[in-house]
């Protein structure tokens, strides 16, 4: 379930009003609804406050890298450790596939939910993260001269 803020209000109507509308399989109500909704959405986002562009970048609902990684790439694997003292689970570090092209993203992890963002430390690394991202970028170049 969406989580919407003071100012998405009118949205979040007009969407339970798509949904409500595609029960009822009125699809000229969905069509209508959605022409609706795309002119909500951009007059809201037009003219936000610093405050509620603050809230927005806040946003519980917000993806962090690991969705952007999970949506985008394929054939991935995550590099582990700085090989000197440990793992640090706030930088994480993919190699993969996005189309054709081979990639390595490097992202800062913050977690879901109490227990998630303890194991990543509020997505705030620690040394061994940024030796794991200089390990990673190493890699990465290395991978790329022998390709």
């Amino acid at each position: 379930m969406a989580t919407y803020l003071e100012f998405e209000k009118n949205i979040k109507n007009i969407q339970e009003d798509i949904i409500s509308a595609q029960v009822r399989h009125d699809s000229h109500a969905v069509d209508i609804l959605k022409k609706s909704l795309d002119k909500e959405v951009e007059k809201t986002y037009k003219n936000l406050s610093p405050y509620q562009k603050l809230q927005l970048a806040r946003h519980q609902d917000r993806p962090y890298a690991l969705d952007y990684i999970n949506l985008i790439m394929r054939d991935k694997y995550e590099i582990h450790g700085d090989r000197h003292f440990s793992d640090d689970a706030a930088i994480i570090c993919y190699m993969g596939y996005i189309d054709d092209e081979k990639v390595m993203v490097i992202g800062e992890q913050k977690g879901r939910g109490t227990k998630n963002k303890l194991k990543r430390n509020f997505g705030m690394p620690h040394p061994e993260g940024y030796r794991n991202y200089r390990r990673g970028w190493k890699r990465r170049c290395a991978c790329y001269r022998r390709s």
